[in-house]
């Protein structure tokens, strides 16, 4: 009984591994499908767009000279800058069935951290959300360079009603999914549509390392 038991379970997790990668070689082939639709599209196309649909094409073109560059934003424009923190904040914010938070921006996207507050000032929305987690953040990062006893004598304090991580994320989910968001969004990204890279031999790269890079750190 225990060892057919056993093979049940070995059964299950060998279906579950194969179901796993035929999913992942899915996304990976949509990731390279979206990549080489906006690759080739000149800023007249681009403009052109739905409002979700050009925000998606310029985060693909963006984070295409990201991800070659290894991180560096050395070349990028202040609005590819913009639409990169954008795009990389809403993965952080709103992606399902992971423990990511507006935190995992904070330790991950470093560099980034400097447009941030652009992106709230386009959105007209969600600043103060954003300004309180970057808050909590400094708080935290300080509170490492304490001495051990400083941290035990605070512990003593009385507990506070202070919000969380996950309360900041929360809060700028609704802000992200928001259809209006998508739309101011959109309409800044038209009104730059001039100052995106067009350069063909810099679309050429392959964005699934980059978006795998993603996914490994947000399983647990």
């Amino acid at each position: 009984m225990l060892n057919f038991i056993i093979e049940v379970i070995l059964a299950l997790l060998i279906v579950r591994t194969i179901t796993n990668i035929i999913a992942l070689k899915k996304q990976k082939g949509k990731i390279n499908e979206l990549q080489n639709k906006y690759a080739a599209m000149g800023p007249d196309e681009l403009a052109a767009l739905p409002d979700n649909e050009i925000v998606e094409g310029a985060s693909y073109k963006v984070v295409n000279r990201y991800s070659k560059l290894h991180g560096g934003l050395g070349v990028l424009s202040e609005v590819e800058k913009n639409v990169l923190t954008f795009d990389q904040m809403k993965i952080c914010c709103t992606t399902p069935g992971t423990k990511m938070s507006i935190n995992a921006f904070f330790t991950d996207y470093t560099s980034l951290i400097i447009n941030a507050e652009n992106v709230f000032d386009i959105l007209e929305e969600g600043k103060e959300a954003y300004q309180g987690a970057y808050q909590l953040y400094l708080k935290i990062e300080e509170e490492y360079k304490k001495d051990i006893n400083e941290v035990l004598d605070e512990y003593d304090e009385p507990a506070t009603d202070e919000k969380t991580f996950l309360d900041y994320t929360n809060d700028l989910r609704k802000v992200f999914l928001k259809e209006e968001t998508t739309a101011k969004m959109a309409a800044y990204i038209r009104s730059h549509v001039n100052e995106f890279n067009y350069d063909p031999d810099e679309d050429d790269d392959d964005l699934t390392d980059f978006y795998d890079d993603d996914d490994e750190e947000t399983e647990e």
